[in-house]
């Protein structure tokens, strides 16, 4: 049996439409990937610019987070360090301009991701129908407070 309050909040969530993201979010690339096993973040040491490297049972890629560009591609990485499992850490070895570098990886095999930026984006997972899962973007860091399209 649930709560008031907790009926109350699970009746708010359900209620919200879904919406595409405000501004600056914006979709970048929809490219599915194929046996999918985890995803990391890095940063191009010659530009700044922010990566997301994707490693699957097809091997491992990497991409620019704000373009969608393919900027490497690595088809048959070592079977020895090839998945995120291979390392207590969950790190794999970076691949192009990150060659070399750990990045850690979050997916089938566990691991997790920063959800919250400097400036106070927040990124929430409610299952208020479960197993139906929902993903709040909110401006106010998280709190999900006031009426939808306010700051969530």
């Amino acid at each position: 049996m649930i709560t008031d309050h907790q009926r109350k909040i699970r009746e708010r969530y359900l209620s919200a439409p879904v919406v595409a993201a405000p501004e600056p979010w914006r979709k970048v690339l929809d490219r599915p990937v194929g046996g999918l096993l985890g995803i990391g973040f890095a940063v191009h040491p010659g530009t700044g610019r922010d990566l997301v490297m994707t490693v699957s049972t097809a091997g491992h890629g990497l991409f620019d987070a704000a373009t969608g560009e393919l900027v490497a591609r690595d088809r048959d990485p070592d079977p020895d360090t090839s998945t995120p499992d291979a390392a207590p850490d969950l790190a794999r070895p970076g691949l192009g301009p990150v060659a070399g570098v750990p990045v850690r990886i979050a997916g089938l095999f566990g691991g997790g991701l920063h959800h919250t930026t400097p400036d106070g984006w927040a990124l929430d997972v409610v299952a208020p129908d479960w197993p139906d899962h929902r993903v709040i973007l909110s401006a106010d860091g998280g709190g999900n407070r006031g009426p939808h399209g306010g700051t969530w």
